[in-house]
């Protein structure tokens, strides 16, 4: 009998427990003992914790790999990928959502290096989880969106973060796409709001009616005509390379 068979046909056990977010973090960072509880049924769908590694339907999944039967159909190969894209990003939220509560509760929760300790993260990687999740409420997170969209987003206000993560949803962003449409949304801003001061009175350089008079005497050897014509081509110089700019963007 294969081993997925021998699992499948083991699958009512005590070493058994549906999987839930803590229970998939205990086992894949230290493979702490799993609660032992006895389902009266568990679920065809349902995701197995199981001698250190997890059945679904017909597969087995481990730290090194996934066992896949020969007669896997497409249908179940898709199946499990969605599947798994859906752990990987459940696994982010977790654990960023695990390391503030340990911020706040626990004595050395505050401690990166014995967090980095105690999970086997990197002290970077639970800094960045934790941090999107401070930063995004749950009720502001969407499923239809992954990890790396909200991490853009960190930045911005609640209702900014909202509005951001509706757009990249109804139009299919990808995350790059989402990064983009931010980055041009603030450079418009960034164009409007300096547009008004750069033609102030008094910001804008006007040319003088002396601007003639002050270069035929700078011509003619007039030092200060000069300096002073000098000045005033500087000024609108600097002007002209402030509107530059902003075209640039």
């Amino acid at each position: 009998m294969a081993k997925a068979d021998r699992l499948r046909n083991r699958s009512v056990t005590s070493k058994n427990t549906p999987l839930n977010a803590q229970s998939l973090v205990d086992a894949m960072i230290e493979d702490v003992p799993l609660p032992s509880t006895l389902p009266a049924t568990i679920s065809a769908d349902a995701l197995v914790v199981q001698d250190g590694g997890f059945v679904y339907k017909r597969f087995v999944l481990r730290r090194t790999g996934v066992s896949i039967p020969e007669d896997a159909s497409e249908d179940e190969w898709l199946e499990l990928i969605g599947i798994v894209r859906k752990l990987n990003e459940a696994i982010q939220w977790t654990i960023g959502d695990l390391v503030n509560y340990a911020e706040n509760t626990y004595p050395w929760g505050e401690k990166y290096n014995e967090l980095a300790e105690k999970t086997g993260y990197s002290e970077k990687t639970l800094r960045e989880y934790a941090y999107v999740a401070r930063r995004i409420h749950p009720d502001i997170r969407r499923d239809d969106l992954s990890f790396g969209h909200h991490q853009l987003v960190t930045a911005l206000s609640p209702e900014a973060q909202m509005h951001w993560l509706a757009e990249a949803a109804a139009n299919g962003w990808s995350v790059n796409d989402l990064r983009a449409a931010i980055r041009e949304a603030q450079m418009l801003a960034q164009r409007e709001q300096n547009s008004p001061r750069l033609f102030n009175k008094g910001v804008m350089p006007r040319i003088s009616r002396q601007f003639q008079s002050l270069w035929e005497r700078a011509q003619s050897g007039d030092t200060k005509a000069r300096d002073k014509l000098l000045d005033i081509i500087e000024a609108h110089e600097s002007w002209y390379q402030q509107v530059r700019d902003t075209l640039a963007k």
